[in-house]
C-alpha cells in the first residue's frame, strides 16, 4: 500500500558527470544511459520492504523471487515507467527521494514536477556551481593535505607523490618527464571512468585530444605518479544531522585502467599479501579516527547527508609500505555500501564477490545463463552460489554475487 512518506530510490550513476556539466539539461551518452537503465533495480539492495524503486521501463523480474528465497528484502513496489516523463499519481511531494547521487539535472526534474520546492533553473545551476567542489578530486586533495601532517610521515604518502592539479598539456608533459609514469584523473568522474594512465614519454594525438577535452569541460585534471599499488579499498561513512560516523570497510578491485570491477565479500582481495593486511590492521583505527575528525571539521555534513565512501590505496615505495588515505571522496551511494548491505543479508561465513558485469562482446543474459550456480542455504541464509542481483534478460550490464 502506498504511504505518503514512502522512500523512493533510483539509480543515476552518471551524477558526477552531470555535476561537472552543471546544466539541468545534462544527458549521459547512450552507453552510460544503458548502464543506468540496465542496473536501475540495484538500489533495492539498500531498501526496506516499504520502499519504491524506479526503473525506466517494463522488464522481466524473474530474479526477484530467487532473491527473496535467498533472504533478500524486496521493495514495497517497483515502478516501471519513465518516471521523469510520466510522473505517476502514486508519488507526491511528501515522498522522500533518495537518488544514487544528487545532481543538478535530478534536482531540476524533481522540482519541475513539484516533488521539491519550486525554484528557477538559474538558482539550481548557481547552487551546484558552488556545491560541486565538494564532489571533486580537488576537495579530496584538500582533505588529504589536512590529514597528512597528523599522520606518521613514514607510513603516509609524501608531498612528492601526492596528487597535483594541472591545467595544460605542457604541465602534463613536465610531470610525465619527471615521474616516467602518470595517472591523470578528471575532477568529476566515477567508477574509474575519466582516468588516463600514461607510461610512455610521448603523448599520442588521441590522448592529447582526450586531455584537452577534459580540460575544456572541467578546467583541470588531477595528476598523480603511478604508484606501486598493493591494495585498493574504501572506508564507508554516514553523515547524519551534524555527525559523521564510520560505517565499515570495503575492499574492491579495478582493471588495468582503473575501472571498477568488484567488491570482496567477507574477505580481503585474493592477491593481497599478508604483510599488507597486517600493515593496514595496525594503522586503520588511527586513520579512520583522524579522517572522521577532518571531515567533521570541514563540515561535510552540510553538503551531504547519508552514506558516502573515501577511497584509499596502500602502495610500496622502496621497501616501505605506505598509505594514500584520501584518494577520492564519493558523496553518494556506492558499490561498497551495496556490498555492506549484502554482507548483512547473507550467511556470516559466506565469502566471495559482488560484481558489475560488462563485456562488449557478451550479453549479461548469456553470461548468467551459462554461469548461474544454484544457491545453497545454511541457517536460512545464502552461503554459496552465483546469482543475479539485477534482471538479466536482454541486458548488456548487470550486477551479481558469487559466493564459494
Amino acid at each position: 500500500m502506498h504511504q505518503n512518506n514512502q522512500t523512493i530510490r533510483f539509480f543515476n550513476p552518471t551524477a558526477e558527470l552531470a555535476i561537472a556539466n552543471g546544466l539541468i539539461s545534462y544527458q549521459p551518452n547512450s552507453l552510460l544511459k544503458r548502464f543506468e537503465s540496465d542496473l536501475a533495480y540495484l538500489p533495492y539492495v539498500l531498501s526496506s520492504n516499504e520502499d519504491l524503486i524506479l526503473v525506466d521501463k517494463y522488464e522481466n523480474f524473474e530474479h526477484v523471487d530467487l532473491l527473496k528465497s535467498c533472504g533478500f528484502k524486496t521493495p514495497g513496489q517497483i515502478l516501471q515507467t519513465d518516471f521523469f516523463k510520466y510522473p505517476p499519481r502514486v508519488v507526491d511531494k511528501n515522498n522522500n527521494f533518495i537518488p544514487w547521487c544528487w545532481a543538478p539535472n535530478i534536482e531540476h526534474k524533481l522540482t519541475k514536477f513539484g516533488y521539491l520546492e519550486r525554484t528557477n533553473v538559474r538558482s539550481i545551476e548557481s547552487k551546484w556551481t558552488n556545491q560541486r567542489y565538494f564532489y571533486s578530486r580537488a576537495f579530496a586533495l584538500d582533505v588529504l593535505n589536512k590529514i597528512k601532517p597528523e599522520l606518521d610521515p613514514k607510513i603516509t604518502i609524501d608531498n612528492n607523490d601526492s596528487p597535483q592539479i594541472v591545467n595544460s598539456i605542457e604541465s602534463v608533459k613536465e610531470l610525465l618527464e619527471r615521474y616516467k609514469a602518470l595517472v591523470l584523473k578528471a575532477p568529476w568522474s566515477s567508477s574509474g571512468r575519466g582516468l588516463i594512465v600514461l607510461k610512455k614519454a610521448l603523448l599520442p594525438e588521441n590522448i592529447i585530444q582526450r586531455i584537452n577535452s577534459i580540460l575544456k569541460e572541467q578546467t583541470y585534471l588531477m595528476a598523480e605518479p603511478l604508484l606501486n599499488k598493493k591494495m585498493d579499498f574504501a572506508i564507508q561513512f554516514e553523515a547524519k544531522n551534524e555527525s559523521i560516523t564510520f560505517a565499515g570497510e570495503s575492499y574492491f578491485e579495478t582493471d588495468s585502467v582503473g575501472q571498477y570491477q568488484k567488491n570482496y565479500i567477507n574477505t580481503y582481495p585474493d592477491k593481497v599479501e599478508q604483510e599488507v593486511i597486517l600493515f593496514w590492521e595496525s594503522i586503520k583505527n588511527d586513520i579512520i579516527n583522524k579522517l572522521t575528525k577532518t571531515l567533521i571539521d570541514k563540515k561535510l555534513y552540510l553538503q551531504h547527508q547519508g552514506f558516502f565512501g573515501v577511497d584509499m590505496l596502500i602502495f610500496t615505495k622502496g621497501d616501505q609500505l605506505k598509505i594514500q588515505p584520501c584518494l577520492e571522496i564519493n558523496l553518494r551511494q556506492n558499490m561498497g555500501i551495496v556490498t555492506k548491505k549484502i554482507i548483512d543479508t547473507i550467511h556470516p561465513e559466506a565469502k566471495g564477490t559482488f560484481n558489475i558485469f560488462f563485456e562488449p562482446k557478451l550479453s549479461y543474459e548469456t553470461f548468467i545463463d551459462h554461469a548461474f550456480k544454484k544457491p545453497t542455504m545454511a541457517d536460512d541464509k545464502l552461503i554459496k552460489g552465483l546469482i543475479p542481483l539485477t534482471s538479466h534478460r536482454e541486458k548488456k550490464f548487470g550486477a551479481y554475487i558469487e559466493l564459494h
